[in-house]
C-alpha cells in the first residue's frame, strides 16, 4: 500500500528542499571566494545530530567573523544575478540571503520567512565591567529596534519595562538609523586584541555566550543532506555551551517550525 503523505510532511519536505538549495548556493560562493563560514545554532546542531536539517527547523543559521562578511558583501551581488535570492543587511541587525517575495509558493500561497541568516563575530572587551556596559548598550539598541507589534506575554515585568523604555528612546529614529548605529557600536573593540569574542547581532539571550578567539581558527566540511557544508572543527565546544546535552531530542511539543509561514 502506498504511503499517504500528510500536508504537514509535504510542507516540511518543500521547505527543507528550498533551504537546501539556498545553502548549497551560499556554500558554493564561499568555496569559490575562499570565505570562511560555519553553520551555527540549530543548523550546526542539525549537521552533527541529523547529518542535515533538524526535522522541525525551518531556517539556516550561519556564523562568520566580520572580516569574512565584508568579503562576502564585496562579491555576493554578482552571484545573485538571475537568481530568486536577494542579500540584505539594511534596517535589520541580521544579514540575510533570502528568497525574493513571491519566488516560492506552496499550494498557491506565498511562503515567507524562508532564508539564510548570517551572524557576525566581533570582539568583546576583556574588562568585565566594560563588557557588561557594552552588552547593555547593545541590548538597549535591540529594544529600540522593536517598532512593530510586540507580544508582551513573552516578557516578565522587568522585561516589559525595559522594552517599553527602549522603544520610547528609539521612537524618533528610523529603523535603518538604529541598525546602522548598532552595527558601528558592535565593532567598537575590533581594533584591539582581545581574548574573547561574541555573536554581536544575535538576540538578547544568545549574546550572553562569549567564545575564545581561537575557537574560530579551524573549519571542517561535513555531510549535510545530499551535499556538504562547513562547521567549526570544535563544534562540540559550541554545542555544549549552547544546548548542553545536544544529542538529546527536545520534548515533542517543541518540535515545530518557527520562521516560515504561508501568506493568505
Amino acid at each position: 500500500m502506498a504511503e499517504i503523505i500528510s500536508e504537514e510532511k509535504k510542507y516540511a519536505e518543500f521547505v527543507h528542499g528550498n533551504l537546501f538549495r539556498l545553502l548549497m548556493f551560499f556554500h558554493d560562493i564561499c568555496k569559490k571566494e575562499g570565505i570562511k563560514y560555519s553553520l551555527y545554532a540549530g543548523s550546526m546542531l542539525g549537521a552533527v545530530r541529523h547529518k542535515g536539517f533538524i526535522p522541525w527547523d525551518d531556517d539556516i543559521d550561519i556564523i562568520m567573523p566580520r572580516k569574512e562578511l565584508l568579503r562576502l558583501k564585496e562579491v555576493v551581488d554578482e552571484y545573485l544575478v538571475g537568481t530568486d535570492y536577494f542579500f540584505n543587511h539594511t534596517a535589520d541587525r541580521v544579514a540575510e540571503i533570502n528568497y525574493k517575495n513571491g519566488a516560492i509558493t506552496f499550494n498557491g500561497k506565498n511562503v515567507s520567512g524562508m532564508g539564510l541568516d548570517i551572524y557576525i563575530i566581533d570582539n568583546l572587551p576583556d574588562d568585565p565591567k566594560e563588557r557588561r556596559r557594552f552588552l547593555f548598550r547593545l541590548k538597549m539598541y535591540q529594544g529600540m529596534m522593536k517598532k512593530g507589534k510586540i507580544n508582551w506575554k513573552r516578557y516578565n515585568l522587568k522585561g516589559k519595562i525595559l522594552v517599553f523604555g527602549t522603544r520610547l528612546l528609539g521612537a524618533g529614529k528610523s529603523l535603518k538609523k538604529i541598525c546602522d548605529e548598532y552595527d558601528v557600536l558592535s565593532q567598537k573593540y575590533n581594533d584591539r586584541v582581545t581574548k574573547q569574542c561574541f555573536v554581536s547581532n544575535d538576540s538578547y539571550d544568545w549574546m550572553k555566550f562569549s567564545y575564545d578567539q581561537n575557537a574560530f581558527s579551524e573549519y571542517i566540511t561535513v555531510p549535510f543532506e545530499t551535499g556538504e557544508a562547513d562547521i567549526l572543527s570544535n563544534y562540540d565546544y559550541f554545542l555544549k555551551m549552547e544546548y548542553g546535552d545536544y544529542m538529546k531530542l527536545p520534548p515533542e511539543e517543541e518540535r515545530h517550525f518557527f520562521h516560515t509561514c504561508l501568506e493568505e
